[in-house]
């Protein structure tokens, strides 16, 4: 590089989000899983593991056929991933309490699922977050209201030692379809949206953090878009909201500096998708209507940036 490229590559912001790669089936709703350097990607009918090293797909067990289901919530523990709630069919007349919590375990290793006990109480479109050997799981919907989806404000703790379910501080309020996060002992819950009454479904703004040793909530600054079905992840210091129903734009919260910035947005709007972080950058997955995968390098300096993305030219 010159001089005069060097100049710009200090003085310009270079554009920070790249599209690397397309998923072979799409299946509308997903989740993003992170496991070594593969990212597990679920929907009702598929299980898409993108190797990000070599850039290539492969296709490995979905879920059992009479376990499939959308807007499930899903974690990471070790090698295996948990696929948490969800419902058959998502209709804003449905009420779903009746249905058991499913919570199916996909062995990566072995390549293999198993079945971990269901709990009676059962939701979808949740926020869920691991941390240590425990489960989280907070909000979504499960019944009927006005003709939508009704939000809760539960917050449920799986403990894998025992496999048992428990109760934990509820969410200040209903919320569900939110992005979710976890970052040095805390959970933060992003946007989503509520009902507030007959006729109004409200998208939020609003950003909670769970303290995990506390067992309380704290409220943090707004986000600037209102969004609903989006996907969360923290990269360094930072929690990002990515996208959504509503908003094409990239947030970060900073705990440090207790504020939010705008960043970057991806070339492509999405919603109901998958997000995970690896090596300092996030990596989205499809979504609704969506077929891309793209990667976003949020931090480092300009230079950083361009040279990184003039590599995968």
């Amino acid at each position: 590089m010159d001089a005069i490229g060097f100049a710009l590559a200090q003085s310009t912001e270079p554009y920070r989000w790249k599209r690397i790669s397309t998923i072979p089936f799409s299946d509308g709703e997903m989740r993003a899983e992170i496991v070594g350097d593969k990212v597990y990607v679920i929907s009702r009918n598929y299980n898409q593991v993108y190797d990000l090293r070599s850039g290539t797909w492969a296709q490995e067990p979905a879920l059992p056929e009479e376990r499939r289901r959308s807007r499930f919530s899903s974690c990471v523990v070790g090698t295996n991933i948990y696929v948490i709630g969800g419902s058959k069919v998502i209709d804003d007349n449905l009420d779903d309490r009746n249905t058991p919590l499913f919570v199916d375990i996909y062995d990566t290793a072995n390549k293999k699922w198993s079945i971990l006990a269901s709990d009676t109480f059962n939701v979808h479109s949740a926020g869920c977050a691991a941390v240590g050997d425990k489960i989280y799981l907070f909000g979504g919907a499960n019944r009927a209201l006005y003709g939508y989806q009704q939000p809760l404000s539960s917050a449920r703790v799986l403990d894998l030692a025992t496999s048992v379910w428990s109760n934990t501080a509820q969410i200040p309020r209903e919320i569900s379809e939110m992005g979710i996060a976890a970052l040095d002992n805390k959970i933060y819950l992003l946007g989503g949206y509520t009902i507030i009454s007959f006729t109004n479904k409200q998208l939020l703004k609003e950003v909670y953090a769970y303290d995990i040793t506390a067992k309380t909530w704290g409220r943090c600054p707004d986000l600037n878009s209102a969004r609903t079905a989006l996907a969360g992840a923290s990269v360094g210091k930072e929690v990002f909201a990515l996208c959504g129903i509503e908003s094409a734009m990239v947030e970060s919260y900073s705990p440090q500096s207790n504020a939010v910035a705008i960043r970057q947005s991806p070339t492509s709007v999405r919603s109901y998708f998958g997000a995970v972080q690896w090596n300092g950058s996030i990596y989205v997955f499809g979504g609704d209507k969506e077929h891309s995968v793209e990667v976003f390098q949020p931090n480092g300096t300009n230079m950083d940036a361009l040279l990184a993305w003039l590599a995968t030219r």
